[in-house]
């Protein structure tokens, strides 16, 4: 099949919406049956537990490496020119950006894809924390404090011949596949003595969309030249480029960016209304706007510095064995870990 030809005559723009629509729709509707929350299982394990959180958020890890494996390898599912497969880039910035990011997701009790899914079942705190989030975004990525950003990213870099775990520690991959297979088998197991169905649903739905993510950029930038880079789920630079789009004529709404997040409000609402939890929720004495305010900016700042949030860096980075992601996710349940012990999880 001339699959060149067919996106040629679609269009890339149009493309690229409907790409982000799809995945954001699985994604949307996964996170929001499951529950996903990297942030309630750091508050699990800050308590010496492994509960449902934690079970959830490790089987929808496993599930995205796993079908990232089945899905990735051929020559028109190459992602080696992905940005988070860099063989350059910074130490210093995962560090203190997943540590910044971490302990702002404590305070506005909530990630940034976590807050995007609460947004679509009414709760209104979160819409004024993600504007928070991409406004802070922006203006460390491209904005007033990119210098100070880049200046901060360069105090420790590395430059290696690949940053994939596998590789980087001389482990075969097949010792990773085995130990996610296992990870997947056992996770599932513990939801099913709990019939917690809709997380074992929800976990898997998010895994395979990550990986579709993958796949599906990966596929379409071989057959047009490399017109969009692999990529997959994440968002802080979609919030921040959609953010720039609305705020400016010169920028098109039509990309990626803006189907991921358009598809995961509409997956998540989906969910909202069959399950019939819709709830209007606003600000109270017990929980201020400028509490959220601030954990907006924390995450945004520590976003960008890191080179991706919770998800972007700690599911779809780890699904390909991308050795900052996993740098990124320790550093962000260390923040999360440490807001937490200072009581910056109560009102």
């Amino acid at each position: 099949m001339e699959y060149d030809q067919i996106f040629s005559d679609f269009g890339i723009a149009p493309l690229q919406l409907l790409l982000g629509l799809a995945i954001g729709v699985l994604f949307g509707i996964g996170a929001a049956l499951s529950q996903f929350c990297i942030r309630n299982m750091a508050n699990e394990l800050s308590h010496k537990q492994l509960g449902r959180a934690s079970t959830t958020w490790v089987l929808g890890a496993c599930a995205a490496y796993l079908c990232s494996q089945l899905l990735l390898g051929g020559e028109a599912t190459d992602i080696s020119e992905a940005a988070i497969l860099a063989t350059s880039g910074s130490l210093s910035g995962p560090i203190l950006g997943g540590l910044l990011f971490g302990m702002g997701m404590v305070v506005s009790r909530g990630c940034s894809s976590r807050l995007l899914v609460l947004t679509a079942h009414g709760n209104m705190r979160a819409p004024v924390t993600l504007l928070a989030f991409a406004l802070s975004a922006q203006l460390v990525y491209g904005g007033q404090l990119a210098h100070q950003r880049m200046a901060v990213q360069d105090w420790w870099r590395y430059d290696v011949d690949s940053v994939q775990l596998d590789q980087l520690s001389g482990i075969p991959s097949n010792v990773f596949t085995l130990i996610a297979v296992a990870g997947l088998i056992a996770c599932i197991a513990v939801l099913a003595r709990r019939h917690a169905w809709s997380k074992i649903s929800g976990a898997m739905l998010v895994g395979f969309a990550v990986a579709m993510g993958w796949a599906s950029t990966a596929f379409v930038s071989f057959h047009t030249f490399g017109e969009i880079a692999p990529q997959s789920i994440s968002f802080t630079a979609p919030m921040a480029d959609t953010l720039s789009a609305l705020m400016t004529a010169e920028q098109s709404l039509w990309r990626l960016a803006t189907g991921l997040i358009a598809g995961t409000l509409l997956g998540s609402f989906l969910v909202s209304i069959w399950r019939r939890d819709w709830r209007l929720e606003t600000f109270d004495q017990q929980r201020p706007l400028g509490r959220y305010l601030l954990a907006g900016c924390m995450m945004g700042i520590g976003a960008v510095l890191a080179g991706g949030c919770s998800v972007g860096a700690g599911l779809t980075g780890t699904s390909v064995l991308a050795s900052q992601a996993v740098l990124t996710l320790v550093a962000m349940l260390a923040g999360a870990f440490a807001a937490l012990k200072m009581g910056f999880a109560k009102g």
